[in-house]
């Protein structure tokens, strides 16, 4: 995982496949402090091929904080949107 400041965007690009295991590493290294400090937050799923339901929980969790308006899913392919819809979290969590 990639951290990236722009202006007041934290964006998080992942890569790979995003299974329970890499999971617990993404909510370790996620810092609260940022992620509120940003103004906007964007997980960056271009380079990722799977993801578990703990990734879809990761989401979840920053999309109640932050907001639909401040927290959003970009590059995802249709496969990865495909699974987001299928567990309703189409109407919760912006796709971009």
């Amino acid at each position: 995982m990639q951290l990236n400041f722009q202006e007041d965007k934290l964006i998080c690009a992942f890569s790979g496949r995003l299974d329970t295991e890499m999971c617990l590493k993404i909510e370790k290294e996620l810092d609260e402090d940022a992620v509120k400090s940003a103004g906007q937050v964007l997980f960056d799923l271009a380079e990722v091929d799977y993801i578990a339901s703990s990734f879809l929980r990761i989401c979840l969790k920053y999309a109640k904080k932050l907001g639909k308006d401040n927290f959003s899913l970009i590059n995802i392919s249709p496969a990865l949107k495909k699974v987001f819809k299928i567990a309703g979290f189409d109407e919760l969590i912006r796709m971009q």
